[in-house]
């Protein structure tokens, strides 16, 4: 199972897609604006126009303050993109590596784990094939065994009917 896990780490690892945004460059330019000298800068400044009031049309009326705030955030909104994008890739290369060694130690360790527990098995069997040799060397003879009784046994029955004849 681990290894399983370990072989879809790595196979994420290899199969890294890349992100593209095929996004056009603003290039939006500040016209100058000069303000009446009697006019008071009052910064940011968005003011809803309404039909009654003097312009050519209802909306939005933006202070040259605002325009330019407005104007920054959208030109920086890429360059905003493309470091949380790099801080997402970084974070989880890290999050990957981490995971990765971590997939690693554990592998070393069932390795060794699993080879020690080799090793004992095959000193085991060589101990328990040792002594199989010498019960084997050890071991009576059957034959000759199985004969002894045969001949003991023909042997006490004749003994035995002699033994009864003579005591008749």
């Amino acid at each position: 199972m681990k290894f399983l896990s370990s072989l879809i780490i790595v196979a994420f690892l290899l199969n890294t897609t890349n992100v593209h945004a095929d996004q056009p460059q603003l290039a939006i330019k500040l016209p100058t604006i000069s303000s009446p000298s009697s006019e008071s800068d009052l910064g940011a400044v968005i003011s809803p126009l309404i039909k009654t009031q003097k312009a050519p049309f209802s909306g939005l009326l933006l202070s040259p303050r605002a325009i330019a705030e407005i104007i920054a955030e959208i030109s920086s909104y890429e360059e905003a993109v493309t470091i949380e994008k790099d801080r997402l890739i970084k974070e989880h290369s890290a999050n990957l590596d981490r995971e990765l060694t971590n997939q690693k130690i554990e592998h070393e360790t069932e390795k060794t784990i699993i080879s020690s527990r080799l090793a004992s098995s095959e000193k085991q069997v060589l101990d328990l094939g040792s002594q199989l040799q010498k019960e084997i060397e050890n071991r009576p003879n059957v034959t000759l065994w199985a004969s002894l009784g045969f001949f003991g046994g023909i042997g006490i029955t004749l003994l035995t009917m002699f033994a009864i004849q003579a005591s008749n």
